[in-house]
């Protein structure tokens, strides 16, 4: 064997033309059957026919290097001379391939692939190769060379059509089922590609404008289903046309027309695959007639069918008496099919007017409170890519909830998600209610007995609580780790509970209509100074400012809204805006933009006063209330704008001595300076005079603030600090009455703004400057500690005179 073997490579060496070849051969021949004359006759035939099988193919690759030879002389664009020989040209290589050897094969396909990437292929020549590929397919060699050489032929050009395409196709979708795993991924993207590419196809040729009169497509036809395509269209068209409708059989598992030789596809990679198609090229199923049918009698019909599990499947409940079990929907089954229905309402819903009816109709069935969790979040999912696109909520409207015989969809998907919303707050996770078949008790989404308004019957304590829509929810309240119940709830009975202040008598005053008008008195002449001018909201004419408001800065003041705060009177919470700021950012940047350049005042700067019992103060004079501040949250945005925009001026303005208000300082810094101080003088006699300034924000001049700030900050932020604390209108509002009419003020800034604080401590670094001009009251060795409005001056020498100080 070994001779023989030696022998055959020899000969193969030796052999110059094919006469020589063949001697070689013969003498080989002889040889084995010398060296074995039991099995020689099976040897021979082996060497015979693989020496006729290179012997051809040594003659096809001589007669292609004399044709390459003439069409290299005879023809300056060579491509274009060997496309009609191509069929000629590429035999050689598909000979080569047909050996199955293992070092010959890749060379051959490579070759191929050249050709196919030059468009030196025709369509004579391309359905050589597909045959090529089926055979190389069928045993099982160099799939992914065989998958590479599809993906080429099937997207350089459009030479492969009709037939060929779909043996092409079927090839693919059979690796897709092999048992190699990277074949397995390396086939399924390749058919998600070629799907496309088809698809290209018919967009490009939709361009080409053609002579030839359209055909009415004959529907009768189109219901049946064929393996030829629809006369009426064009050829890139058919071969989408019968692609897509072998998918919808195939996910429907029916045999397919056109991809003959298919053998299995999984529904959920079919499913992957309409989706695809309907996602990207809505264009063609809206402009030919034939795929808008097959959308109508096909697509929906099969989304509708596939998701009969899912509507019949009941989470908890006895199954109903029938022959046939019920079958459990199959997630990944129902989340490629709610994709599917998604893709149909928002790009087609023109085209499916009924059918959308239908989907929606199943969208709301599905928050069932008996269907799967993961089903009613899906559908949740799919409701609000519906829901947030304006356009498609009017459609629903006008085509069902305002014709009178028809069903209210709208109305159905607000209700559905109203009792979405119930039953959480009735279903606590991992209650009675997550039980199935567990009776929920009374407290729990069942309205109790009710006398003089209070909950009564057995097991039913008195509880606050509030009715929505028939449906009773208790208010639960939470405790807070590390806090006495007791505690917790006289703290909330101070924030809710209304003051109690005397009246001349020293009477405790019981009316709340009198307390408000004691109120309304006491904070109208805190707030309020007849004697001082009120600011201009604008000076000069109107101009854009320097540093225009930039939805950037809007952004990142949103950001910072606090959650769980209470608005003002524009009634919109900073969470709604907060977590809106990709839609909202760009409009409140215009509306504030707008004001200053523009002069148009929108009115923000209203705020209601809501009164508290100062803690540790008696109960009875009317001082003795403090107060907070509500305020609309756009002046709240702008606000933070001009804190974000003014930060770095205002530190450099400020000295080190303050520590409030302050990024990176806090009460932590003026206690380590006051035990700093007390180690150093620990053998010395310090004076301590400290100061404390009452109601501070309320006693700001906002003139003489706006002049201290035209040499720290920029006009821009003067301009706007302006808008801020002009036309300022202010109400009290207790609780059990209603608010009283508004005032103006024109002292001080509001308690509750995020600016209010900043601007304190602004005015205050002022005054504490000029005190530093008297060389009476501040020495070398004063040292100033501030702490917002607590400031300590430290002397080594004396106190320091605090009359002067008030005076100065």
């Amino acid at each position: 064997m070994t001779t023989g073997w030696r022998s055959w490579q020899h000969a193969r060496t030796i052999a110059l033309n094919r006469d020589e070849w063949r001697t070689s051969v013969e003498a080989l021949c002889a040889t084995w059957r010398e060296v074995d004359r039991c099995n020689g006759r099976v040897e021979c035939a082996i060497i015979c026919s693989v020496v006729l099988t290179f012997e051809v193919l040594i003659i096809a690759a001589e007669t292609v290097q004399v044709k390459l030879r003439t069409i290299s002389t005879k023809n300056e664009d060579i491509i274009a001379g060997l496309l009609p020989l191509s069929a000629e040209v590429i035999h050689p290589f598909v000979l080569g391939c047909d050996t199955k050897n293992p070092k010959l094969l890749p060379l051959c396909l490579v070759a191929v692939q050249r050709m196919i990437s030059h468009e030196a292929i025709s369509s004579a020549a391309a359905d050589i190769v597909i045959g090529m590929l089926w055979r190389l397919m069928e045993v099982g060699l160099e799939e992914l060379k065989l998958l590479q050489t599809a993906i080429l032929l099937l997207t350089i050009n459009s030479v492969v059509q009709h037939d060929s395409l779909a043996k092409a196709l079927v090839l693919c979708f059979r690796l897709h089922f092999t048992k190699d795993s990277t074949t397995i991924n390396t086939a399924a993207a390749a058919i998600k590609q070629l799907v496309s590419a088809i698809f290209d196809r018919v967009v490009i040729e939709d361009k080409i404008p053609t002579t030839e009169p359209k055909e009415t497509a004959n529907m009768e036809q189109l219901k049946a289903g064929s393996r030829n395509p629809p006369s009426s269209l064009r050829p890139c068209a058919g071969d989408a046309y019968l692609l897509f409708q072998d998918l919808c059989q195939l996910v429907n598992a029916d045999q397919p027309f056109w991809l003959t030789g298919m053998t299995e596809m999984t529904r959920t990679f079919g499913l992957e695959l309409l989706e695809a198609v309907l996602v990207s090229y809505p264009a063609i199923f809206t402009q030919h007639q034939e795929f808008s049918f097959m959308l109508k009698e096909r697509v929906c019909p099969l989304v509708i069918k596939l998701f009969s599990p899912s509507l019949k499947y009941r989470q908890g409940l006895p199954p109903a008496p029938s022959p046939a079990p019920v079958e459990k929907p199959f997630f990944p089954i129902v989340m490629r099919l709610l994709r599917i229905v998604a893709v149909l309402i928002k790009n087609y819903y023109p085209l499916l007017v009924t059918e959308c009816e239908i989907f929606l109709s199943l969208l709301v069935k599905f928050l069932d409170p008996e269907k799967p969790i993961w089903q009613r979040c899906l559908s949740l999912e799919v409701l609000h890519k519906l829901l947030i696109l304006p356009e498609l909520i009017r459609n629903f409207c006008q085509s069902y909830d305002m014709k009178p015989h028809s069903t209210k969809i709208f109305r159905d998907i607000v209700n559905a998600l109203g009792a979405f919303i119930q039953s959480q707050f009735m279903n606590q996770p991992g209650g009675p209610a997550a039980q199935p078949g567990a009776k929920m008790p009374d407290t729990q989404g069942t309205p109790p007995a009710i006398v003089h308004g209070m909950p009564v019957g057995s097991g039913v304590s008195p509880q606050p609580a509030f009715m929505y829509r028939g449906v009773w929810i208790p208010l639960n309240m939470a405790i807070p780790l590390g806090q006495s119940k007791g505690g917790f709830q006289t703290l909330n009975r101070k924030k809710s509970e209304n003051p109690k202040i005397f009246d001349a008598d020293g009477k405790f005053i019981t009316n709340i209509d009198e307390i408000q008008t004691v109120t309304d008195k006491h904070f109208k002449d805190k707030f309020r100074d007849d004697k001082i001018n009120d600011l201009e909201l604008f000076q000069g004419d109107a101009h854009d400012l320097n540093n225009q408001i930039t939805t950037n800065d809007v952004e990142k003041a949103l950001a910072r809204l606090n959650n769980n705060r209470a608005f003002g009177e524009d009634g919109i919470p900073g969470e709604l805006i907060k977590y809106g700021a990709d839609t909202l950012a760009k409009v409140i940047c215009n509306i504030l933009t707008r004001v200053f350049s523009e002069h148009d005042d929108i009115n923000i700067n209203g705020g209601t006063v809501i009164t508290l019992q100062k803690p540790g103060k008696a109960e009875s004079p009317v001082t003795n209330l403090r107060h907070i501040t509500l305020l609309n949250t756009l002046r709240n945005v702008l606000s933070l704008i001009v804190l974000n925009r003014t930060k770095h001026d205002i530190k450099e303005y400020l000295s080190p001595s303050q520590s409030r208000f302050r990024e990176g300082r806090s009460t932590s810094d003026i206690v380590w300076r006051h035990r700093w101080l007390v180690s150093k003088t620990y053998a010395e006699n310090i004076f301590i005079t400290g100061i404390d300034m009452s109601s501070a924000f309320d006693t700001i001049d906002r003139h003489l603030l706006l002049n201290i700030l035209k040499n720290i900050i920029r006009e821009d932020e003067q301009r706007i600090i302006r808008y801020l604390l002009s036309n300022t209108e202010l109400s009290t509002k207790l609780k059990g009455s209603l608010k009283t009419e508004s005032f103006k003020s024109n002292i001080g800034t509001p308690q509750g703004d995020s600016l209010s604080p900043v601007l304190f401590i602004v005015y205050l670094e002022h005054a504490l400057k000029n005190i530093q001009k008297f060389e009476t009251l501040y020495t070398q060795n004063t040292l100033e500690l501030a702490l917002a409005d607590d400031v300590d001056f430290v002397s080594t020498t004396d106190f320091v005179d605090v009359e002067t100080i008030q005076k100065s």
